[in-house]
């Protein structure tokens, strides 16, 4: 089922989105439609569950490498990196 939708634009806003449909050669409805599409596709790349092991990965990896540059300027202390103990193995190491 079809929706409409009504948006209000001032008449500068109006003039420059009819300028740019007419250019591409195509219906103001027609480009504003292709506009909303390429802004939700950019708006929705990728689930929420993927952004958030991407984001545990790098955290994982920032606190790697922070322990193993403070264990290198402490030399001669007792701090042992175990990097078993990471949730999640991170690819490359």
């Amino acid at each position: 089922m079809a929706k409409r939708l009504q948006v209000i634009l001032k008449d500068p806003e109006y003039r420059e989105l009819k300028r740019a449909a007419r250019s591409r050669q195509m219906s103001i409805a027609e480009w504003v439609r292709q506009a909303l599409a390429l802004a939700h596709r950019r708006e929705s790349v990728g689930s929420v569950g993927k952004k958030l092991e991407v984001i545990r990965a790098a955290a994982r990896l920032a606190t790697y490498k922070h322990l193993k540059a403070r264990q290198k300027r402490s030399s001669g202390t007792d701090l042992v990196l175990v990097p078993w103990l990471l949730a999640k193995p991170i690819a490359g190491m």
